[in-house]
This record gives C-alpha cells, structure tokens and sequence, in this order.
C-alpha cells in the first residue's frame, strides 16, 4: 500500500484509505484493481516514455465506498 507519509504518494494512500483499503488487506485492493483490466483502454497523455493510457473505471472499496 503507499505511504501516506511520502510525499509523492500520499494523496493515493488517503483516497484508497478513504474506500476501505489497508495495507493488511492489499490483497483485496490487488484484487480489485485486476477486476479493471476487463475494461476497454484508451489513450491518455504522452510521457517521456511514450503513449500513456488509462481504464476509466469504479472502483468499490471494501467499506462500499466508491469512486
């Protein structure tokens, strides 16, 4: 799970706290997140790397919580 005390990956940790998720249950968030790769990709922005692209999907926690 990320750190909610490291500055580059602070605020994904509170959002994914805020649905539900720990770092005890990261089995769950794997889980969840694997569930999203059924979804159609598109392209998103370009990096220094290349193309980017991104699933637009919800995602449930596990208090029921979605985003």
């Amino acid at each position: 799970m990320l750190s909610p005390a490291h500055p580059d990956g602070r605020s994904k940790a509170l959002f994914l706290a805020r649905l539900g998720y720990s770092r005890d249950g990261w089995q769950r968030l794997e889980n969840d997140l694997r569930s999203q790769l059924t979804l159609d990709a598109g392209p998103g922005k370009h990096s220094p790397y290349g193309q980017e692209y991104e699933i637009l999907g919800w995602l449930t926690g596990p208090n029921g919580t979605g985003a």
